[in-house]
């Protein structure tokens, strides 16, 4: 494995979780003003498991199409 495709990996293992977190707490501010509690948490934590799977899902694609790309 090239050492690039090795950082692109390690950044998305890094900052996919950092990307859920603050996800969450920038859509439960928002969510609390409109939802009570209970249901401003719940759709924040779906924004944030969707963040951190885009974030995954970039990340491995990105690193795999890069691999691809310098191993031709």
């Amino acid at each position: 494995m090239n050492t690039t495709v090795a950082l692109i990996f390690a950044a998305t293992i890094t900052f996919s979780p950092l990307a859920g977190i603050i996800a969450f707490i920038i859509t439960y501010d928002e969510y609390q003003h409109h939802f009570d509690s209970k249901k401003a948490k719940r759709q924040a934590l779906r924004m944030a498991f969707f963040t951190f799977l885009v974030f995954i899902g970039v990340g491995l694609i990105s690193g795999f199409g890069f691999n691809q790309i310098v191993s031709h």
